[in-house]
């Protein structure tokens, strides 16, 4: 039953209806509370709904479960940024690199994790790995520039 409310979630989600999507994964969670992806996906629901400390909580429980899952690692990181958790997003954000290193995204939100905490120089090279995967990457290019001009 866990599973047909999980699926369900997905499916709103998709739609776009998220209090439905809120809805179906707390009841997947109900009946199967270990469900990692459940918790992870009712965290980004959460976050969208400008709900950072419920998100964040969601995102530790398949941490707790499957350290190896970067996306968890990566999300609660940024949620962690978000709050102004600075020191306790930098693990987070360090081990979806280390899981993934080609995600452009998880350097970014290092390097911002990292010129917040005062790492310039280890926030530039985060940055730069992050325009080198992805030259596109404007945010990434912006988060140099600014972290460069306050050298």
């Amino acid at each position: 039953m866990g599973k047909a409310h999980y699926r369900l979630g997905l499916v709103y989600a998709a739609q776009g209806r998220l209090s439905n999507v809120a809805f179906h994964l707390r009841q997947a969670l109900v009946q199967a509370p270990d469900h990692a992806a459940a918790h992870l996906h009712l965290g980004q629901q959460l976050s969208q709904l400008d709900s950072t400390e419920s998100g964040i909580a969601h995102y530790r429980r398949p941490v707790e479960l499957d350290p190896d899952l970067v996306e968890v690692h990566y999300y609660l990181g940024t949620e962690l940024i978000q709050a102004g958790q600075t020191s306790a997003a930098l693990p987070h954000l360090h081990r979806a690199v280390e899981l993934a290193p080609d995600l452009a995204a998880a350097r970014n939100n290092l390097g911002i994790a990292l010129q917040r905490a005062g790492r310039r120089d280890d926030a530039v090279i985060q940055f730069r790995r992050a325009l080198a995967l992805r030259p596109d990457y404007a945010a990434a290019r912006d988060n140099l520039a600014a972290t460069l001009s306050q050298r």
